[in-house]
């Protein structure tokens, strides 16, 4: 084991080691992050492109009796961007599945960012005590968990809540498409079985919905957790 007198005077193995570990960890919280911020940001757009469609059809189904061709190039680019393809996996999805894969995608993308905020908690822990103490390479990657202003901080700890907000864009779309005011199944027959599987899936989306704020509140509390466990060190440095 290595001690607080040679920690200080020479590259050890153990404080290297442990910043390496601390780095990663740092490394991956961010990238968890930015990867929720960038899945609920695609959400919102599905979202507002669902309700594009359905503003078109509602129109549609007003008149179809005067239907041009621009009408119907329009329909036909309506559909196609309602489609999402991903060619390496093999996998085409579609806006209408929004109900349960969105609150599913953003599920996934939360519990990484919780387990990633969660291994960074037990880093700066560990990088807090024992023969870590001294050492400057230690101290410094400690002071990155230290925010730059406190309003900064929670600013971007609320962000944390993004995913959940993008769930609930979700469900009240589901909300209001499927439940309150679904489309005239007798201008869209062929919509009837879809409305009744669209409704299944909003079910279960509202559980993962608040799965996801479950997970979300916890990568919040963690992110607390870091930041004062981050601050002691660094507070006891100071008054030494």
């Amino acid at each position: 084991m290595a001690n607080a007198a040679n920690v200080g005077s020479g590259p050890d193995p153990e404080v290297k080691a442990c910043g390496e570990a601390l780095q990663s960890a740092q490394k991956r919280t961010r990238i968890g992050f930015f990867f929720s911020l960038a899945a609920s940001c695609i959400v919102f757009l599905m979202v507002l492109n669902l309700f594009e469609g359905r503003h078109f059809l509602e129109s549609l189904s007003q008149d179809t009796a005067n239907e041009t061709e621009y009408v119907k190039d329009y329909t036909k680019h309506i559909v196609d961007n309602s489609f999402y393809q991903l060619p390496a996996l093999g996998i085409q999805i579609t806006c209408d599945d929004i109900g349960v894969l969105g609150p599913l995608t953003l599920l996934v993308f939360s519990f990484y960012s919780v387990l990633a905020f969660k291994g960074c908690y037990c880093h700066v822990k560990c990088a807090t005590e024992g023969p870590f103490e001294g050492s400057p390479l230690i101290r410094a990657l400690l002071e990155t968990e230290q925010p730059i202003s406190k309003p900064l901080f929670f600013i971007l700890r609320v962000f944390l809540f993004v995913p959940f907000v993008a769930s609930l864009v979700v469900v009240w779309y589901g909300i209001y498409a499927h439940f309150l005011h679904p489309l005239n199944t007798h201008s869209w027959p062929h919509l009837s079985g879809d409305l009744t599987l669209a409704k299944a899936m909003d079910v279960i989306g509202w559980i993962l919905a608040l799965l996801v704020f479950l997970f979300n509140l916890k990568t919040f509390q963690l992110s607390e957790m870091t930041k004062k466990q981050a601050g002691q060190k660094t507070q006891r440095k100071a008054y030494e």
